[in-house]
């Protein structure tokens, strides 16, 4: 792998035009989970993204290709992944989703790392359509689903054969419904489904669809009413509910399984809020959300084993997000909830500094002071406001009792400016206040400046060390959002007369030490302020009234933390990968699992005939050379060559060490792959060719 580090030295990318690329290394908003029993792994989909991820070795690795587009169009529209399930006759994954400037619903399959387009338009725009796989009939089945164009809950069931879904229409059948539960007992040969909702209407009755009708199923003892979702057993033999949702849309947290006569409890999981389930033939897994991020776990006799965990801060919305200059990492603590608490760094990955602290809070500000970190007040159930200082020494919290300090609020902002932090404004129980405050580490004190800005909360506010400034824009008054631009000098409030202004509002600013200027976030781009006029800078669409948003001088890129729990780069050179259609013979298929980021070593893999001697080729362009008939070596300019077996899953996983050296950022790479397989060049089969790009 030394010849392949030396070959990206090579050659350097060329620059393009800054735009916002997701850093996680593990997905966010993951949403239906399948199992690949041909390649033994669970493949999840991350709809607000378009992204794939598989689980290996008790960690999420995104595909490279793998997300869901439509050819010539932009990839599927957030949220839109309606189902996915696992296609056990033919072997395949099946995805339906909406894909961007469709009428209908598209249809993806694929069979190895990469998904292909099938069909467009062929099911009817809906939601909350319950999915499986009968056995019997040898084909996937749906059933119902929210009809958008009807604006109603309907009976519509369609089967799957490979290549089209087509109508089906049983004489008896469930009444309409959405989000009701549904799978196979391939034991039984039947495909089970349990709930839903109908309107405003929870469902607690059982059906089961044994390939050519629908027959019910009453029970005395089953779960309650609710829309819900449900996975084979292979451990007990029987088909299971998960959780779900009731009355008043209460998360639930308790299981119950079916055998075909009867109904029976089940340990309860350990928290509520399953995203999806799958199973591998052994066991039940179910994939939840959690205080730190995804977790998997699996059934057990006597309850749930974690099996896997990605550490990330999540639900930690509305929370400060700060550069740290005494350990140079970026820090962000607190935010969303009362139950949020936790203390995370990021330097090109999150780790969690500590569990305990300021405890959960919203809307509290946070700033630099010498080699501490000062955090203050926020809204906190069940006080609300609060009125509260806190020092952060890099390892913990701990409380400071001032007197006096700034009263309850929330929604202010704070800065460090050397020697003292600087707070401004904020709502408390009477509205946005106007105060200005200073803290030297041991002691507030409340200033009386000549001028003030009005009051406002959620206000954007940095630091400029050359001009020795504050700058503060926008907010939100009580009545208006604001879009007014001020300095601190040091003993008053100068107000200033731009003229470009902004779009009003309340934004996140930060010093970047890359242009010398304070930047403010918003929403369609990122603007500059050189002490006189604000400047627009190229065009980067992100949710910025959401986010929080600090320029890492280390790494000279500006991170957000936005909705959704995502954490994202402005960058001229994105992270990517992609390939290209041209394979041959038995058609092996090559990917790359992780994202192709300095100082990281993403995998690639070529999937084909088990035991098999495979090649990987890696050069500096690509072209293409003919070696038989539709088959082509694309990949020219050899640097480096890597020769191995593929395993009993017919996969070979090679990993590419990228050193964490700045120079490599937009770095690209082709790699082709070879398999011995009594193909037709050579006594083998050619993959296409990756095409990976080195970036953020």
């Amino acid at each position: 792998m030394r010849l392949i580090s030396l070959l990206l030295w090579a050659f350097a990318g060329s620059a393009a035009a800054q735009s916002w690329a997701e850093v996680d290394d593990s997905p966010t908003g993951l949403g239906p989970v399948v199992y690949d029993q041909v390649r033994a792994r669970p493949i999840g989909f991350a709809a607000r993204s378009a992204t794939v991820w598989s689980l290996e070795n008790g960690r999420w690795r995104q595909h490279f290709p793998g997300g869901l587009s439509v050819p010539g169009f932009p990839p599927t529209r957030a949220g839109l992944v309606v189902f996915a399930v696992r296609d056990a006759g033919r072997q395949q994954t099946v995805v339906v989703g909406e894909a961007m400037q469709r009428s209908g619903l598209s249809t993806w399959v694929a069979n190895g790392p990469e998904f292909a387009l099938v069909t467009n338009a062929a099911l009817a725009r809906r939601d909350g359509i319950a999915a499986a796989f009968d056995p019997i009939g040898q084909r996937v089945i749906t059933f119902g689903g929210f009809d958008q164009l009807i604006f109603d809950e309907t009976d519509l069931m369609e089967g799957w054969n490979g290549s089209q879904w087509t109508a089906l229409a049983p004489a008896a059948r469930p009444p309409a419904r959405s989000g009701a539960a549904m799978a196979t007992d391939p034991v039984r040969q039947r495909v089970v489904l349990f709930g839903g909702q109908d309107g405003t209407t929870l469902l607690d009755d059982t059906w089961e669809w044994n390939g050519q009708q629908w027959s019910a199923r009453p029970a005395v003892t089953r779960p309650a009413a609710r829309a819900t979702t449900m996975v084979w057993d292979p451990r007990i033999g029987e088909t299971m509910v998960l959780g779900g949702f009731g009355p008043n849309y209460i998360p639930l947290a308790d299981c119950w399984s079916w055998n075909g006569t009867r109904w029976a409890t089940r340990p309860a999981l350990p928290a509520v809020g399953p995203v999806a389930s799958y199973e591998d033939g052994a066991a039940a897994f179910v994939v939840m959300p959690g205080p730190s991020g995804t977790r998997v776990l699996r059934s057990t006799a006597t309850g749930w084993t974690l099996v896997a965990s990605e550490l990330r801060p999540t639900n930690h919305s509305n929370a400060p997000l700060v550069w740290d200059p005494a350990r140079n990492e970026m820090l962000m603590a607190g935010g969303g909830s009362s139950t949020t608490s936790d203390t995370w760094a990021w330097d090109g990955s999150w780790t969690r500094r500590a569990t305990v602290g300021p405890g959960g809070r919203s809307g509290s500000a946070m700033a630099p002071l010498g080699g501490q970190m000062v955090l203050f007040g926020g809204n906190q159930a069940p006080w609300g406001q609060i009125a509260d200082t806190w020092l952060w020494n890099g390892q913990s919290w701990t409380q400071q009792y001032p007197v006096p300090q700034p009263w309850p609020r929330a929604g202010h902002a704070m800065v460090g400016t050397g020697s003292q932090v600087l707070l401004f404004g904020g709502d408390d129980s009477f509205g946005p206040q106007n105060d200005t405050w200073v803290f030297d580490g041991t002691t507030w004190t409340e200033l009386q400046p000549a001028t003030s800005p009005s009051g406002r909360s959620a206000h954007g506010m940095a630091w400029d060390p050359l001009r020795q400034r504050v700058v503060l824009f926008g907010g939100v008054s009580r009545i208006a959002m604001l879009q007014d631009t001020f300095e601190w000098n040091g003993t008053t409030w100068l107000s200033t007369s731009p003229t470009t202004l902004p779009q009003a509002g309340g934004f996140p600013l930060t010093w970047s030490t890359a242009t010398n200027r304070v930047l403010l976030v918003q929403s369609d781009a990122v603007w500059s302020w050189d002490g006189v006029d604000w400047a627009a800078g190229a065009p980067a669409s992100i949710d910025a009234w959401n986010a929080r948003a600090a320029w890492h001088p280390v790494r000279q890129r500006l991170l957000a933390y936005a909705s959704g729990d995502v954490t994202m780069v402005l960058t001229a050179t994105p992270a990517d990968a992609s390939v290209t259609a041209t394979l041959c013979g038995g058609r092996p298929a090559i990917g790359l699992f992780g994202r192709p980021v300095p100082g990281t070593a993403p995998e690639v893999h070529v999937e084909g005939a088990p035991r098999s001697a495979a090649l990987l080729i890696y050069g500096l362009a690509a072209t293409s050379i003919p070696w038989a008939p539709g088959c082509f070596q694309e990949v020219t300019q050899v640097g480096a060559s890597v020769a191995g077996v593929t395993d009993a899953r017919g996969v070979m996983a090679v990993p590419l060490p990228i050193p964490d050296r700045p120079i490599f950022l937009g770095v690209t790479a082709f790699v082709q792959g070879a398999v011995i397989d009594a193909g037709p060049v050579f006594g083998g089969s050619l993959t296409g060719t990756l095409r990976l790009t080195v970036g953020d």
